[in-house]
């Protein structure tokens, strides 16, 4: 059968984007979905709010999907129709995975494709909820397939969806076609095609100052909010600057940047460039990446090191490695299997063909988990999907992750909302959340004091928080806020007048 291989390919994809998604449970439960999903899309029944407006901040931002998630709620559930969208995006990477290998005169196509496909698989917190990170990858495989074939028609278009929906994938493209105008020496008007891409650049990027500037690197070296425990863990340690070598290492290829887990021996990304290093010290005379692959390779690397030193302006530095990276080392495996079996007889290559596609399942395939989180308490969703349309709830930072969603009931505050990017953004949340916990864990007249700041209708109160064990574990928040938080001896909260509505009791405060 002609096309038996890409059939396969897209049905592992399919496999593994059902997977990721819960399974068939998870598509069908609307209470089963990603973490992100909960906060980035809630913009789009919520009414006007503090937090409303960051999910239309960012760069990238999804706020540009919303109107197409709004448009298919039509049809279908705003959960679902994320979950469908994310299984899409796999089958996407599947297919122009393949499409890239066979331009790039791969011998092995199906092995490259097959090895994207599965890393693509343990990456699901990036295609979690068909957010805007989703697109990325495919649109890049699409824009290095397009750009081979010098379909510039094509690679142009793509262009444009990747400033709309994600412009980092943008970036490192515009830097690759850069690169390839210097190599061939090029007329500036043959330029054109990018222009247009980068004109948009300018509309789908943020410029209000509201949130105040974004933290710089130093700034954020100094600041516990971005080691270990807090709400962005880009460097490794508890404390800024009592970092061992290890952390410090650790701090530069950690889970947040290059999704390298430890050990390094079990990591997918780390054995990628392990092996991609074997074949180029075997074959350095015999394997030569395409100067698109070299193009991309130089433009992944210098906007990491940008977007390090830039830190937050230019976005994560993992957005400009974990996309790129997989295609050039994949490309080396490839090529060195093709070589290491030039000339070897039908029944050894097939012999060590299946064993590789044998060792990639058994390797990846533990790896590729549910990548979805369950938000439990239907009844209390349904309690305050009833309040006022203007009600403003207090409630634990990570309890009020769901409520938006499943409510359409503005929150204070949320645990994915409190990224200490902005400074003025920050500032405000932060405040917000220690007032919260000191009226929480504290003297019951606390509470219409925090009511009146901060023009709350109701707070919600977890009763499992104030139970012995829970308290005596002490872990009941993100660091720094953590080892702020004081314990009163007695939780006179939980003798106000309040609804109870299963473990939860809800204080209206006007």
């Amino acid at each position: 059968m002609k096309y038996w291989r890409i059939i396969i390919l897209l049905l592992i994809a399919l496999t593994i984007g059902i997977t990721t998604n819960g399974g068939i449970t998870g598509l069908t439960d609307k209470y089963t979905v990603g973490d992100d999903v909960r906060t980035m899309l809630q913009a789009i029944d919520l009414p006007d709010s503090y937090i409303g407006d960051y999910t239309k901040l960012g760069f990238p931002t999804t706020y540009h999907l919303t109107q197409f998630y709004k448009v298919l709620t039509n049809f279908v559930d705003l959960v679902l129709a994320t979950k469908i969208m994310s299984v899409f995006l796999y089958i996407l990477v599947a297919l122009f995975s393949y499409l890239l290998a066979k331009e790039l005169k791969l011998k092995y196509a199906f092995i490259f494709s097959l090895l994207i496909t599965l890393q693509t698989g343990i990456m699901f917190w990036v295609f979690s909820g068909g957010l805007s990170r989703g697109f990325a990858f495919p649109l890049l495989l699409a824009f290095l397939y397009f750009l081979i074939k010098r379909n510039t028609i094509n690679y142009t278009f793509v262009m444009i969806l990747q400033t709309v929906i994600y412009p980092p994938i943008f970036i490192i493209s515009l830097g690759v076609i850069g690169i390839e105008f210097l190599r061939k020496n090029i007329a500036i008007w043959k330029i054109l095609p990018v222009i247009v891409p980068a004109g948009l650049l300018y509309f789908v990027t943020p410029h209000s100052t509201k949130f105040g500037e974004q933290v710089n690197l130093i700034e954020a070296l100094h600041m516990p909010e971005f080691y270990s425990g807090a709400r962005a863990p880009v460097f490794r340690g508890d404390i800024p600057f009592t970092n061992s070598i290890t952390d410090t290492l650790h701090s530069i290829f950690n889970s947040y940047n290059f999704n390298i887990s430890s050990p390094f021996y079990l990591d997918a990304f780390f054995l990628l460039g392990l092996f991609s290093l074997f074949v180029l010290v075997i074959f350095w005379k015999k394997i030569s990446l395409p100067n698109e692959l070299k193009a991309l390779t130089i433009s992944g690397i210098i906007l990491f090191i940008l977007s390090f030193v830039m830190f937050s302006k230019l976005y994560l530095p993992s957005r400009y490695i974990i996309f790129t990276f997989p295609i050039i080392a994949i490309y080396y495996i490839s090529r060195g299997l093709e070589l290491s079996l030039s000339g070897k007889s039908v029944f050894k290559k097939t012999l060590v063909v299946l064993f590789v596609i044998l060792l990639a399942f058994t390797f990846y395939s533990p790896k590729i988990e549910n990548g979805l989180v369950t938000c439990d308490d239907k009844e209390l969703y349904n309690y305050l999907e009833k309040l006022p349309k203007d009600s403003l709830i207090a409630a634990h930072p990570r309890i009020a992750d769901c409520i938006p969603l499943y409510s359409s009931r503005n929150v204070l505050f949320m645990d994915e909302l409190s990224a200490p990017y902005y400074k003025i953004y920050y500032t405000k949340i932060k405040l917000q959340i220690i007032d919260f916990f000191d009226m929480y864990y504290s003297n019951i007249d606390k509470t219409k004091s925090f009511c009146d700041k901060y023009s709350i209708s109701h707070i919600l109160i977890d009763t499992r928080h104030f139970s012995k064990d829970y308290v005596q574990k002490g872990e009941f928040y993100r660091e720094p806020f953590n080892s702020d938080i004081k314990i009163s001896d007695k939780f006179s909260i939980l003798e106000a007048y309040a609804t109870n509505i299963g473990d939860f009791k809800i204080i209206k405060c006007r």
